[in-house]
């Protein structure tokens, strides 16, 4: 005779499955975290576009783990980056535009407020 299956049963497997979920969800939440100006970036693009297509937007090509390019980051984006504020972060701008283009990291040693010091704490936030 068959043997029926009742909810007790499935109790412990249920309750695998969600404690899995919630280490999944607390695991992307520390990835999230630790990413520099995804969800700014996200809000803001949503706040200018309506919505969240990356092929819609000039920085679009920021993915999970890479760090931002300092050709294409705005000053809004550069602000998050930990240890740049709106000041700095409008210096760089700046300084990109009067370049044209940034041909080496270094050369945000250029900008009034980031010294050796900050550049080392800065860079691996950022790539060309």
């Amino acid at each position: 005779m068959p043997s029926k299956t009742s909810n007790d049963d499935l109790r412990p497997t249920v309750l695998l499955v969600l404690g899995l979920l919630l280490i999944l969800i607390d695991l992307f939440q520390f990835t999230v975290d630790r990413c520099p100006g995804r969800a700014t970036q996200v809000d803001n693009h949503i706040s200018r576009y309506g919505d969240y297509n990356p092929s819609s937007s000039p920085q679009a090509d920021f993915l999970f783990f890479r760090p931002i390019s300092v050709n294409q980051a705005d000053k809004e984006l550069f602000a998050d980056i930990p240890g740049i504020g709106p000041g700095i972060s409008q210096k760089i701008v700046a300084l990109r535009r009067r370049k044209k283009s940034f041909s080496r990291l270094e050369e945000l040693l250029e900008v009034k407020g980031i010294g050796p010091k900050k550049f080392a704490a800065i860079k691996k936030y950022c790539r060309l």
